[in-house]
């Protein structure tokens, strides 16, 4: 029973792995872990499209690193403090250096970032 278990943190870990060997998923991340982000800014920031962002997005939520919250017509993004390996992840993402200079790229956006309440 225990091999199960330990396989199943094996393939999970496997998974952050691969959403971690992409720069700007790392990056995103990281200003996930600080602020809550929409789609738009990160299209803004990477000069980037919607779906493919979108994409990204959507590997995080099914790995349970980030979660969605509503906000009038914006949908922001934040890391799942509630995620089961969230100490892992917050951990590496701690290693990174501040990222800030990426909010200024967005300062002027209609929505607007907004900071964490947990942090």
């Amino acid at each position: 029973k225990g091999g199960h278990m330990n396989l199943d943190k094996v393939n999970y870990l496997r998974e952050i792995s691969k959403i971690l060997s992409d720069e700007k998923r790392i990056i995103m991340l990281k200003l996930m872990s600080e602020n809550m982000m929409c789609t738009c800014h990160f299209v803004e920031i990477f000069d980037s499209s919607q779906p493919l962002i979108s994409q990204n997005i959507k590997k995080m939520k099914e790995l349970d690193i980030i979660v969605e919250e509503n906000s009038a017509q914006w949908t922001y993004y934040k890391i799942n403090n509630k995620s089961k390996y969230y100490d892992i992840l917050i951990n590496i993402l701690k290693e990174l250096p501040d990222m800030s200079e990426y909010l200024e790229i967005v300062k002027g956006n209609r929505c607007e970032v907004k900071r964490n309440k947990e942090i």
